[in-house]
């Protein structure tokens, strides 16, 4: 990749995210990139770089805990006798 400057919106699609994304990487000191005014510049070499370490796209799979095992059920109590003997 040369060493020009890209824009979000043309990173983005260097790096198949979009444009929120890159804006994103930025702000979370992913992704090193320059702003002109209104617009970021992002260098050729940092899209590199960040497609280079690109893994694969979502969240890691949750850990799954182990099954508790089942609460036993509880003794039901008797129905009172109403009206019985004194």
């Amino acid at each position: 990749m040369s060493n020009e400057n890209y824009t979000a919106q043309q990173a983005a699609e260097m790096l198949g995210v979009n444009a929120s994304r890159v804006r994103q990487m930025v702000l979370a000191g992913q992704l090193p990139a320059t702003k002109f005014g209104n617009v970021l510049m992002i260098s050729g070499k940092a899209i590199e770089a960040a497609r280079q370490r690109k893994t694969t796209p979502g969240r890691a799979p949750a850990k799954i805990a182990p099954a508790k095992k089942a609460a036993r059920p509880r003794a039901r109590k008797r129905a009172s006798k109403k009206g019985g003997k004194k």
